[in-house]
């Protein structure tokens, strides 16, 4: 039970860790482009980008380090998640290519534009790309892990 306990402690630390990311990553864009049109797609890319590398380096101090129904789950929800990462990185490459990010800074002053503009397109495209890595990886953990509790008794 002790175990357990210090496992759910774990994961509320960590959820409250990837949440104070979450806004300090997101900090400059708040201040500065408030109708940031891909700020749902980028707030579960950073979320999604933290939580799902946590779950591959560090599961065995996950609650469901040893139930596998919930392994299967993420496993097969990995597929649609995916989907939607790349559907989000197309998006934002389309704009780019259209627009620029400029479009979405024309309002702020000329010094400002610039520095935020390749923030916004340097945050994109690394926390884009990570959680697109990290949703691709998971499932393999995932199967791994579950091979090991069954055959091993390990995570």
């Amino acid at each position: 039970m002790k175990e357990n306990t210090a496992s759910w402690q774990f994961e509320i630390v960590s959820l409250l860790i990837t949440s104070v990311l979450v806004i300090v990553i997101m900090l400059p864009i708040f201040k500065n482009v408030p109708d940031f049109p891909f700020l749902i797609y980028n707030l579960l890319a950073i979320t999604a980008f933290f939580t799902f590398i946590r779950y591959i380096f560090l599961l065995r101090f996950t609650p469901f380090a040893r139930y596998a129904p919930i392994k299967v789950v993420m496993i097969f929800l990995a597929i649609p998640i995916f989907i939607y990462f790349m559907d989000g990185m197309s998006s934002f490459q389309n704009m780019l290519d259209e627009d620029g990010t400029y479009s979405m800074v024309s309002h702020l002053e000329i010094g400002k534009q610039m520095p935020i503009s390749n923030y916004i397109r340097s945050e994109m495209i690394f926390f884009g790309t990570g959680a697109l890595i990290g949703t691709f990886c998971l499932p393999f953990r995932m199967i791994i892990s579950i091979w090991r509790v069954i055959n091993r008794g390990t995570v």
